[in-house]
């Protein structure tokens, strides 16, 4: 299956020299356009994995694009070489002030709630809490599942914003309309 054209009866009122240019352009050109493309895709796929949930992001890209993982690798290697949009600022834990002995925020809301944690809805929590730090946030960073995403290259102050996007979310307002026991 071809998306592209060729218009041959304009190749063909061309002197045979002028053809033979044409053509030779045209085999130059095709290749690296596809090879361009294949980039783009694969790093696109990389992304929106990444985006969803960090680890595993590229084995997972290349079960849906058929590849194998080393081809994804390689791929998404050079995609962040040249097209690289989003980059990881860290994760949420290494960016608290005071993670504990936490590894992921879900850990951090546990750990904080101690032996209390059973009596609140956990997921809500960290859903809410996400959302909340979120619609901090700015200059185009963003908290996909335990990770911080931003542009590339990251912008001037984008730790500060991040650390003022964690400080200004009261975690303990959030907790409490999540009490199981209050229900």
């Amino acid at each position: 299956m071809a998306y592209y054209q060729i218009d041959w009866d304009a190749i063909r009122a061309l002197t045979p020299r002028e053809q033979l240019a044409v053509l030779a352009d045209i085999a130059a050109t095709v290749p690296v356009e596809m090879a361009q493309e294949r980039v783009r895709i694969v790093g696109r796929t990389v992304e929106r994995h990444a985006a969803e949930r960090p680890w595993g992001a590229q084995s997972r890209a290349a079960e849906e694009l058929g590849l194998g993982t080393a081809r994804v690798g390689q791929l998404w290697t050079e995609y962040k070489e040249h097209h690289m949009t989003t980059t990881s600022y860290g994760t949420f834990v290494g960016n608290v002030a005071d993670p504990g002995g936490a590894g992921s925020m879900r850990d951090y809301v546990t750990t904080a709630l101690g032996d209390y944690a059973d009596d609140y809805d956990i997921d809500a929590i960290v859903d809410e809490y996400r959302d909340a730090i979120n619609e901090r946030l700015d200059q185009g960073i963003t908290l996909a599942g335990d990770e911080f995403y931003g542009p590339y290259p990251r912008p001037e102050h984008s730790t500060e914003t991040i650390a003022d996007a964690i400080e200004d979310v009261d975690l303990w307002e959030i907790v409490a309309r999540h009490d199981h026991t209050q229900q």
